[in-house]
C-alpha cells in the first residue's frame, strides 16, 4: 500500500473546492473537479466515474461527494483510488436509496463491507 498525501495536499484540495463552490456556484466547481481529475493521468478511471456521476447529481450532494471521495482516497492511501470510488458511490447511493426505500443503515454499510471486502480477497 502506497503512503497517504500529506494533510495539506487533502486541506489545499478541499479549500480549493469550498472556494470555487461559495465563488462560482456548484456547477462551476463540479466542472473545475472533474475537468482537472480527466487530466489527471495518475487517477484510475473509478476516480474520474465518480467525479462526473458527482457533476451529474450536481449541487451540494455533488460537492459533497466530491468532499467525501477526497477524504476517503485520503485515509485509504492512493493505492486503491479505484476501490474508494466504488465504495464512496455505493454509499452515496444508499444514502440516496434510503429517501426512497425504507433500508436501514446497518444494512448498506454491511454490504458495502462485504463487497469491499469481496474486491481486496479477488485482487
Amino acid at each position: 500500500m502506497k503512503e497517504r498525501e500529506p494533510v495539506e495536499e487533502l486541506l489545499k484540495h478541499v479549500f480549493f473546492i469550498i472556494f470555487s463552490f461559495q465563488t462560482f456556484g456548484a456547477h462551476v466547481a463540479l466542472s473545475l473537479c472533474g475537468f482537472c481529475a480527466i487530466l489527471n493521468r495518475g487517477r484510475p478511471p473509478g476516480y474520474k466515474l465518480a467525479h462526473m456521476i458527482a457533476w451529474i447529481i450536481g449541487g451540494h450532494r455533488g460537492i459533497l461527494l466530491i468532499l467525501g471521495l477526497s477524504f476517503t482516497s485520503w485515509f485509504c492511501g492512493n493505492a486503491c483510488d479505484s476501490l474508494v470510488a466504488l465504495i464512496a458511490l455505493a454509499l452515496w447511493m444508499g444514502v440516496e436509496l434510503v429517501r426512497f426505500a425504507p433500508i436501514p443503515q446497518g444494512a448498506i454499510l454491511a454490504m458495502t463491507y462485504m463487497c469491499f471486502k469481496l474486491q481486496l480477497e479477488l485482487s
